[in-house]
């Protein structure tokens, strides 16, 4: 069941850090993005190791600014949507959750085996 716990919250970190990027404020209930408020999420990270020198550099001046100047924030946003992280996220959220999902195999078939599975659905297509 550790094992579980451990998969199930790596999962849901990522989820979150995909919807912080590219979900709906109205559905997420964020006011701004992750980006705007320059957090260095999973997409942020995974794209700054990936992208060439010049989106590397509009990432980087978005994140060393306080005020996230909004052509700041469109460069910042294109240069990780280039750079593949949310393909990269969303394989993690999978691989995390097929990894939930097998560790429930320690539970005997019942209720709480079926809650946990529904748990582990949930945050595969959770959108807020």
């Amino acid at each position: 069941m550790e094992a579980f716990g451990h998969a199930l919250g790596l999962g849901f970190q990522v989820r979150d850090d995909i919807l912080g990027m590219w979900g709906t404020p109205e559905l997420t209930g964020k006011p701004t993005s992750d980006l705007a408020r320059r957090k260095k999420t999973l997409p942020t990270l995974y794209a700054l190791g990936r992208v060439p020198d010049a989106d590397r550099r509009a990432i980087k001046a978005l994140l060393g600014t306080q005020d996230g100047h909004p052509s700041l924030l469109d460069a910042a946003q294109g240069a990780i949507d280039r750079s593949g992280a949310r393909r990269h996220c969303e394989a993690l959220v999978a691989r995390y959750t097929r990894e939930a999902r097998e560790h429930l195999g320690v539970l005997p078939p019942g209720d709480a085996r079926d809650a946990l599975g529904e748990l582990v659905k949930q945050l595969e297509v959770r959108d807020r």
